[in-house]
């Protein structure tokens, strides 16, 4: 048997294993494209990849680093966004000790810009059940409290806060879904979940709403939107300050 005759061997039979290899991913594929729940599955994760994509796209749009998107009120004490300056922007989080435990105690973090008067942290008032839930909750409450006396002034003041919107950012899928989403349905239902129990932190929840109605009926575009954790850690810092330093 001569060397080429070896060589052609070889070749013919890594052409056969290819061969068979490609005939077994035919198969596989076919076999998985025929199951009836493939296309759902498949749109499923395309349109999860695309929400992720359009998040991720709308925070780059909020967010660079140092809030270059957003830029320093003084004069106002606030924070504009770039491409619109009539939406003022804030961060707010809530903090827990011992979350869920004995001995837990909460706090909220507003943050307005570096060094604005606005800027508030301090601890959930004693008369709320002391969770990280509840504390979200207080958060945007003041802040909306804040943002309210601002802009509600007298007409013959001269200190009123020009802007039309504000863009509160939040760490908390449990507030900002709460807010945007899921407050409708309880509000119809008499404030009672799925299970026909009465809401967690419904005092806080019916407070937010009936105010949010309130400053919107008014003229005041209220936006609520969620972002991961590093693009809130100024608000972070403030709630965890008061209770580990």
């Amino acid at each position: 048997m001569t060397l080429g005759t070896v060589i052609r061997s070889d070749q013919v039979a890594i052409q056969d294993v290819c061969a068979q290899v490609e005939a077994a991913l035919h198969a596989a594929i076919t076999m998985i494209v025929a199951r009836p729940d493939f296309h759902q599955q498949l749109i499923r994760l395309l349109e999860e990849s695309e929400e992720e994509a359009a998040m991720e796209e709308r925070e780059r749009r909020i967010y660079k680093h140092k809030n270059k998107r957003c830029w320093e009120d003084w004069e106002g004490q606030v924070r504009r966004l770039c491409r619109d300056s009539s939406i003022i922007v804030l961060n707010i989080d809530g903090a827990c000790s011992k979350n869920g435990r004995d001995g837990a105690e909460a706090s909220y973090g507003l943050y307005f810009g570096d060094d604005l008067d606005h800027n508030r942290c301090d601890f959930l008032p004693e008369r709320y059940k002391q969770t990280s839930q509840a504390a979200e909750l207080y958060a945007a409450k003041m802040a909306l409290m804040i943002v309210a006396g601002s802009w509600e002034t007298d007409e013959d003041e001269e200190e009123q806060v020009d802007f039309e919107g504000v863009l509160a950012i939040s760490d908390s899928a449990y507030l900002v879904d709460g807010i945007t989403n899921w407050v409708w349905t309880w509000a119809e239902n008499g404030w009672l979940n799925s299970a026909g129990e009465t809401v967690a932190n419904v005092g806080l929840w019916r407070w937010l709403h009936k105010n949010i109605l309130k400053l919107q009926a008014m003229g005041l575009e209220v936006r609520f939107i969620y972002v991961r954790r590093e693009y809130n850690q100024e608000a972070d810092e403030l709630a965890k300050s008061v209770l580990y330093e």
